[in-house]
Parts: structure tokens; C-alpha cells; sequence
């Protein structure tokens, strides 16, 4: 599919970072009792300044208070609350820079094959794509240690497959597991989360037990259908962090409901992609991991074995400097390549622009919102018809 230039972005996207995380900030204020109000701002290319104005009393105590909250709604590490003579300034400092951002990548191909996420930029400057067919790497296993980008990686994955091809074409799940050592863990903390906007999103991300079970019944279910009925379309691609752990922690029934789908899905359509620390965690390996045969490995402190410790691709592994810097292990050469990455804002404005520029039939009734369980039984037409702005609508 060719990119639409609808993802060039007319706008200045400084300008809408700067209302968006203004609306980001003054939506935590109203939340915990309007301690103070957005009166204006300013924005650079290194941060974003925002004037406050506060009436109450203490005002100044309870913004710091709300320090973390706040870093956690704006998705960025550092921010500053300044008080010059009682005039009040909260500057958020801009993340770092991505080394490959995914909406230059995007520009940068011409056609895009059916079904296939671009996942970043190989060493020799080459685009780095994975091409989801029943055939050939119908799966793939992350693997990496803390900051090696393994959630990057995810989130490019989506973002990809979403701007390059259609709702009837591709869907989306996504699971993020809340572990035992997460327990202030909530769904808005989530680096996934962002996805819960996506048009090809067939439910909010998953975090809690009762949720996933229910979506990988779901899927068995669907799965089941669609063999029976021999659809394979839409292709759904279903993303799992922490996947190790949500095994662990899940028991048998999760474990043989991801081994059924890795066995049997792709020819229904139905593609994991399972990321994790720990790929020789006795729940993946060897049960899962000879049926997830197309792997990206990122930053390992130590040699993981998976299948031979002194294999060239554990031992180069450890030299990989993280954030996004990955080596293949599929069959073959390996590649290394750097992740493409996208932020919250960019996801935002350049979704929204590409479909709230799509002419919308005024006279064709709206469509429900879609339900679990059936995806296999609409038509082509009838899954084209879902559009963004309903997306947006339903996420909230």
C-alpha cells in the first residue's frame, strides 16, 4: 500500500504538542481540585512552558505534590515547577530525540507490502520490515533486558501496521499484564496505552487477569471459527508485554491457550507477537519458542540461552546499546537494525489528520461498535465503513 502524504504534518507539530500537553496538564489539575489553571505557555525545541495561575490557598505545595502524576500523564521523565514572585511556570522538558522517528521512516518508502509493520533501520540504511504470512515467521518473540526498547518496538509495530494499512485489512489486541511486583501498576500507566486510540484496536489494552483471559478465549474462539469457515481476514496481530511473566502468573489455561494460537492461528490469521526478559523462561522455552521463529533480540546483560549460549547472536547481544538497537536471529544472516519510534503526540495528530481528512457519507448509517467475536463474520465493506473519529470517540 502506498503512504498517503495525508501523514505529512501541515501543522506545526511543536505547536500541537504544546495543546496538547496543556490539555494533558489541566486535565490532572481538574482531577485532583483545580490547585491551579493553564493561563498560557510556550514551547520550544527542547521543552514546553506553561503558565499557571493558582487561588487557593497552598496552591504552590499541592502542585508539587502532584509532581509524579503529572510526569506520568505527559509520558516524560523530567519536569520542572518554578515559582518567579508568585508568577508560576511548569516546564516539561521534550524526551530525547529518537534516533530513527517512525513518520520520517514512513516517508521514506514508496510501497509498503500487505500486512507488514516496519519496524525500523538496518545498518546499511535500509528499511526494516516484517511481512505477518501464515507461510513464512507467522510469529515473533522480543526479547531484551530493562531499556533494551522492547515496548518501542511494540508500539512501532502498531503504529505501522495501522498507517499502512486498513481496518479490513489488519486488527489489533494488545496484552500488558499487571505482575506481583507491579501492584501501583494501572492501566493509565501503561506505554501501550497510546494504543487504545488506534482505529484497528479492537479493545483497550488488556492489563488485568479476568480482561486477558476473556481476549484469549476470545481468540481460541475465533480462531476455531475461522477454520472451520476458512476466513483468514482480517489479519489480527495481538502484541504481549511482559509475556514471561503473564505465563508465570497466569497458569495452565494461558499457557495453553497462547500455545494453541501459536500453533494453529496464523492460518487463521491470528499472529502473536510476544515480548520479554526472559526468553528461556522455562513457560516459553522450548515450548513456545520453536513455533516464535522470527526473533529481534535487543540489549542482554548476560547471555540468555535459548539454544546455545555461545551461539554468535547470545554473545553479540551483549554488546548492543539499547534503546531500540536490535539484532535479528531468524535463519540466515542477521541484521541489526535500530528501532523506529514514535511519540504520543506524533501517534496523535498524524492518525487524526490522515482520517479526519477522509470524506464521511453523511446519508450511510453509523455502524455499531465492534464486538469481540465478530470479526470473522463482517464483510469487507461493512469493516471499511469504521472510522477514526469513532475510534476516538470510544476510547474516551
Amino acid at each position: 500500500m502506498t503512504i498517503d502524504k495525508a501523514y505529512e504534518l501541515h501543522e506545526d507539530p511543536l505547536q500541537y504538542q504544546y495543546q496538547l500537553q496543556a490539555k494533558q496538564v489541566q486535565k490532572v489539575l481538574d482531577s485532583h481540585g483545580r490547585p491551579a489553571t493553564v493561563v498560557g505557555g510556550s514551547v520550544s525545541q527542547r521543552s514546553t512552558s506553561l503558565n499557571l495561575q493558582s487561588h487557593v490557598t497552598g496552591g504552590l505545595q499541592r502542585l508539587r505534590d502532584l509532581h509524579g502524576t503529572l510526569k506520568k500523564a505527559l509520558g516524560v521523565e523530567n519536569i520542572r515547577l518554578l515559582n518567579d514572585s508568585g508568577e508560576l511556570q511548569l516546564q516539561v522538558i521534550r524526551p530525547f530525540e529518537p534516533a530513527v522517528p517512525l513518520l520520517d521512516l514512513l516517508r521514506l518508502i514508496p510501497e509498503v507490502p500487505p500486512a507488514s509493520a516496519v519496524l525500523g533501520l538496518t545498518e546499511d540504511g535500509s528499511p526494516m520490515l516484517h511481512t505477518f504470512s501464515a507461510q513464512a515467521l507467522p510469529h515473533i518473540l522480543i526479547s531484551g533486558e530493562e531499556d533494551a526498547g522492547k515496548t518501542i518496538l511494540l508500539r512501532t509495530i502498531a503504529a505501522s501496521l495501522v498507517m499502512t494499512s486498513n481496518e479490513a485489512q489488519i486488527q489489533l489486541l494488545a496484552i500488558n499484564p499487571i505482575s506481583g511486583n507491579h501492584q501501583r501498576y494501572h492501566a493509565q500507566e501503561s506505554a501501550l496505552r497510546p494504543l487504545n486510540y488506534l482505529p484497528h484496536m479492537l479493545t483497550d489494552v488488556a492489563v488485568r487477569q479476568t480482561e486477558i483471559m476473556e481476549l484469549l478465549f476470545f481468540l481460541v474462539r475465533e480462531m476455531n471459527f475461522r477454520m472451520e469457515h476458512d476466513f483468514a481476514f482480517p489479519r489480527i496481530v495481538v502484541l504481549i508485554d511482559q509475556a514471561a511473566t503473564l505465563m508465570e502468573h497466569g497458569g495452565r489455561t494461558i499457557v495453553d491457550s497462547l500455545q494453541r494460537l501459536a500453533q494453529q492461528g496464523a492460518d487463521a490469521g491470528i499472529h502473536l507477537v510476544l515480548s520479554t526478559r526472559r526468553p528461556d523462561a522455562s513457560v516459553i522455552y522450548p515450548h513456545l519458542s520453536n513455533l516464535l521463529q522470527s526473533r529481534y533480540i535487543g540489549r542482554q546483560n548476560i547471555m540468555r540461552t535459548t539454544e546455545n549460549e555461545t551461539h554468535p547472536t547470545n554473545i553479540e547481544a551483549t554488546t548492543l546499546l539499547g534503546k531500540g538497537d536490535f539484532l535479528t536471529a531468524d535463519s540466515g544472516c542477521n541484521v541489526r537494525f535500530q528501532a523506529a519510534y514514535i511519540g504520543d503526540s506524533d501517534l496523535h495528530l498524524s492518525l487524526s489528520r490522515r482520517y479526519l481528512r477522509q470524506p464521511i457519507l453523511l446519508a450511510q448509517p453509523q455502524n455499531k461498535p465492534l464486538k469481540m467475536g465478530q470479526v470473522s463474520q463482517m464483510s469487507h465493506e461493512q469493516t471499511q465503513q469504521f472510522s477514526f473519529v469513532d475510534g476516538l470517540i470510544s476510547a474516551g
